[in-house]
């Protein structure tokens, strides 16, 4: 019930933002010579949202594939195989599929998983992370999160011209702006601490905007104030709507230093904006 109050009030699915309207499908690829291990990573992998995952726990049909199959969007390998070591995949992965963003895991510690992230950076690939086993879900879900903006934000620059200047001031004045939020865990007990608002474009002639092709747009035309101030305000409304269903909890909103001196700020802090919303109260 309380998430789908906050879910309800910020018009969005808690911790979750939608990037574009169309999200081409992301390809994986499991390589683990124990196969529990990677059977195991495949189902999480699907279970955070990937459709298309394969995995391999033979050394010589991964090789097969790197060299035939793909292209893979995501490799998740293990270090320390029989056949072959996760730095001779790597080599590879460099070689034969160097769009693949690379996730390793490992149980052999820290040192070998951070030589190995090394090596990868200095062969160009692009490293998502490095995990020690056993893989946790919300590790996994926490990448397969960043691949897909990432995803999202290429497939949406390559749709069509950039937003202008005016159409940001008019989606400022006309309320297209949305707060989607990233929900934050107490490390220790992994109970909700708070939630972060992220702003999130929800334009109609360009679809969902992401932040990356925005905020700039806005800081470089004097826009970016009025941003904040659509931020605080919602954001505000949220709380009041979360507490009235019961949530306690914190919103944070990023604000740019610049901005903090400004009229605008000043009456945030003293609560007296007048964008303040009465739901906030």
């Amino acid at each position: 019930m309380r998430d789908e109050a906050l879910a309800q009030s910020m018009g969005s699915t808690p911790g979750r933002a939608v990037v574009s309207r169309r999200q081409a499908a992301i390809s994986a690829l499991v390589i683990d010579d124990d196969e529990f291990v990677c059977r195991t990573v495949a189902a999480q992998l699907k279970s955070v949202g990937l459709d298309e995952v394969v995995a391999v726990s033979d050394g010589f049909q991964a090789v097969q594939l790197l060299n035939q199959g793909g292209p893979y969007g995501l490799i998740v390998s293990d270090l320390s195989m029989t056949q072959f070591d996760g730095i001779q995949m790597l080599r590879l992965v460099a070689a034969r599929q160097p769009q693949a963003a690379v996730l390793l895991m490992s149980s052999a510690g820290s040192k070998l998983l951070s030589s190995a992230e090394a090596l990868a950076h200095s062969r160009g690939l692009r490293i998502l992370g490095a995990l020690s086993k056993p893989v946790g879900l919300e590790d996994l879900r926490g990448v397969v999160d960043r691949l897909k903006e990432k995803a999202g934000e290429a497939s949406w620059k390559a749709a069509g011209p950039p937003p202008t200047a005016a159409e940001l001031r008019a989606a400022i004045n006309g309320e297209q702006l949305r707060v989607y939020v990233q929900p934050q865990l107490d490390a220790r007990t992994g109970a909700l601490h708070g939630v972060e608002a992220l702003a999130r474009w929800d334009s109609p002639r360009h679809g969902m905007v992401p932040p990356a092709s925005f905020i700039a747009l806005a800081e470089n035309n004097g826009l970016i104030d009025g941003i904040t101030e659509s931020m605080m305000s919602k954001s505000l409304a949220a709380c009041g709507a979360w507490r009235r269903a019961g949530l306690r909890t914190r919103i944070s909103v990023n604000a740019p230093i610049r901005s903090l001196p400004s009229p605008g700020a000043m009456a945030w802090s003293r609560g007296s904006s007048p964008w303040r919303s009465p739901k906030a109260a």
